[in-house]
């Protein structure tokens, strides 16, 4: 096998961070004051009554491109400054008539209600792409596959696409374990994503966990530990499904079984770079 086919790569799902939040409270209460500011100025209100029904609008653009916490910031924000500015007496958080409260009311829960509807809306959309995706990939790897024909071909098919397929989660590098004659586990097929990758040779603590994840079928993973506080190559943390690397940790090693059925037949040797190390930072091979 000369070469493989490259494979299109899961999107990585990322954790919303304070900057995230901190972007979209920025937007919702921008958004929120900009219609505010627009009906106060042209004193449209209560030329038009209904005049509080275009933050929807803004409602609806946060819920489809930001996400629900946004959404309804807004609607909260457009609902406390339609009161305070707009509504008599201005510049106080009191209402004189009774239907105005109901109106205001009516607003906020429209608001929320709509901002959830559209949230909703939008994972739905993005789960059928992923999907879509995720189908695409697992007919391409079955196509390529199916070209191939011997075993040690196809198991280095897999190998590269899963380096291919799970990139942007870190994976710089894959190997395929199965039990030779004598039961020992051997390299059968990998993959590097990157180039001149150096060989490394196992531990035995690894061979021990490599037999203990063919035995249990469980995954384990491993942590690169800094030079200053390395007394063997890995560390063990056991099981682990998705931890996040430890501190100082400049690469991580997951061991994942392989079964038929019930019955173990190998094991998936994937590395990862820890979030935010540069690629040829990360040196290491299967």
């Amino acid at each position: 096998m000369n070469a493989v086919e490259h494979l299109p790569s899961i999107e990585e799902r990322k954790a919303p961070t304070w900057r995230s939040f901190l972007y979209d409270t920025l937007l919702a209460i921008s958004g929120a004051l900009l219609i505010t500011g627009n009906i106060f100025f042209l004193q449209l209100y209560p030329r038009i009554p209904d005049i509080s029904f275009a933050y929807p609008l803004v409602v609806l653009a946060l819920a489809s491109t930001r996400g629900l916490y946004a959404s309804i910031l807004t609607s909260v924000v457009a609902f406390l400054s339609f009161d305070y500015f707009l509504v008599p007496p201005i510049y106080a958080f009191t209402i004189q008539r009774v239907e105005e409260w109901l109106a205001l009311f009516f607003f906020l829960v429209v608001a929320i209600i709509t901002a959830q509807f559209a949230t909703a809306l939008r994972k739905q959309a993005e789960e059928a792409r992923r999907h879509e995706r995720e189908t695409r990939i697992l007919f391409d790897l079955v196509r390529v596959t199916n070209r191939e024909d011997n075993l040690s071909q196809e198991l280095n098919v897999v190998a590269h696409a899963f380096v291919d397929v799970f990139s942007s989660w870190g994976v710089r590098a894959c190997s395929i374990l199965l039990p030779d004659e004598r039961g020992a586990l051997t390299v059968r097929a990998k993959a590097n994503g990157l180039p001149a990758i150096k060989p490394e040779k196992r531990s035995p603590d690894e061979e021990a966990t490599c037999a203990w994840v063919l035995a249990h079928g469980q995954s384990v993973q491993l942590h690169e530990m800094p030079p200053n506080l390395q007394k063997s190559a890995y560390t063990l943390r056991i099981p682990v499904p998705g931890t996040a690397a430890l501190p100082g940790a400049r690469r991580s090693l997951h061991l994942l079984p392989l079964k038929v059925g019930q019955k173990g037949v190998g094991v998936l040797r994937p590395r990862l770079a820890r979030p935010g190390i540069a690629g040829h930072e990360w040196t290491g091979g299967v």
